[in-house]
């Protein structure tokens, strides 16, 4: 099974910033720095914490996460769906390119493997994408200081990272994220972290890590990519190839589709991301709340096409000379360029039309309002 939503999701990633405060001098009672209560984080062989999500003030779901090194990840989900109380365990090597999943609900699993991995994209946990964020930003300027509070009874310091957050198109009010890490200051243990996003002084999500343990001896049969006796097995392989010139003109048809005849203003990842939380808002979906799985499955055919578009502009190389014309244009006009790149080791260009026939070129049309794709305005090598 090729999954273009694999494919391109590796390229949908969302950095989080992070920096580091003042150095303080450590010791006597005086407070421990930022990167004192992050040093566990960098350094840990295994780690065990509970996720608690919400929307809108309103808990969506929770998972019970273990990690291991070099980087293995076995997550527990629970959340509702169709109105009922759903179970999931999901174990992945990264490593390995391999993930289980099992529904002891109805005692099935699906095997993946993920294949075509370039080795330019991140194919790694999130507990170790977040570990790298730390290490980037632990001594540098942005964070600020929280003072002490109680979290469970106990006394915790906490710091407030700025994190960037993705803005929409058009967007004059645009939502704010950060995240806050607090510890034990006597031992200098993280005891909760938390990440949220507001809007006009509104919080939208929030995601909370509590419990943590570090350097545990975890059984290793918990991340153990065979599944359980008795369960019925499928298996999948989703490809993360990149997109091809056809999946690029399916993606200007769903587009076209979903907005009613104009092109998308600019290939940026934030327009695609406005017209998928069109569809969502036209499912009834809020941010942060589960789909079900009819839901899901028609998210993941409109995200599976539209996705395709600004992955393909963004993996051309800047020797393609990529340009997007579709600003303003709909679909049908057979005289109009909306977007020509030079295939690798060819000599002329590919010229795509708002008809969406496509024609060699010798040389490059002229369009009004014609922008470099993000992969042509990359820094040449």
């Amino acid at each position: 099974m090729r999954s273009p939503v694999s494919r391109v999701a590796a390229a949908v990633v969302f950095v989080v910033a992070v920096g580091a405060v003042a150095v303080w001098f450590h010791g006597g009672g005086a407070t421990p720095t930022f990167a004192d209560i992050v040093k566990p984080i960098l350094e840990a062989k295994s780690a065990k914490y509970k996720v608690t999500k919400e929307s809108e003030g309103k808990i969506t779901g929770s998972e019970e996460v273990m990690w291991i090194a070099p980087d293995r990840l076995r997550e527990e989900h629970r959340f509702k769906e169709d109105g009922k109380e759903k179970r999931v365990i999901v174990i992945t090597d990264y490593k390995k390119h391999k993930r289980l999943v099992l529904d002891p609900g109805d005692k099935s699993a699906t095997v993946t493997e993920f294949v075509n991995v370039p080795e330019d994209m991140p194919f790694k946990s999130i507990f170790v994408e977040r570990r790298e964020q730390l290490l980037s930003g632990r001594d540098k300027p942005g964070i600020t200081s929280l003072g002490e509070k109680k979290i469970d009874g106990r006394r915790a310091v906490g710091y407030r990272m700025r994190a960037p957050c993705l803005v929409m198109a058009g967007d004059t009010d645009p939502p704010k994220a950060w995240r806050e890490v607090w510890a034990d200051p006597e031992t200098m243990l993280p005891v909760r972290e938390e990440f949220a996003s507001e809007k006009s002084g509104k919080v939208l999500y929030r995601s909370i890590q509590s419990d943590y343990a570090f350097n545990l001896d975890l059984d290793e049969s918990l991340f153990s990519l065979e599944p359980p006796a008795g369960y019925t097995v499928r298996k999948e392989t989703h490809d993360y190839s990149p997109p091809t010139e056809n999946d690029l003109m399916d993606a200007f048809r769903q587009y076209c589709k979903l907005s009613g005849g104009p092109f998308p203003d600019s290939l940026d990842m934030s327009v695609v991301l406005q017209i998928v939380a069109k569809v969502k808002a036209n499912l009834g979906l809020k941010e942060g709340q589960k789909p079900t799985k009819h839901q899901r499955q028609e998210l993941e055919e409109t995200e599976s096409k539209l996705f395709c578009a600004p992955v393909f502009a963004d993996r051309l190389s800047p020797k393609a000379d990529g340009y997007y014309a579709g600003k303003g244009v709909s679909l049908g006009a057979a005289d109009k360029p909306i977007f020509w790149y030079r295939p690798k080791d060819a000599k002329k260009y590919r010229v795509i039309y708002a008809d969406l026939s496509v024609r060699d070129a010798e040389t490059p049309p002229k369009a009004p309002n014609a922008q470099p794709v993000p992969g042509a305005a990359k820094p040449k090598k």
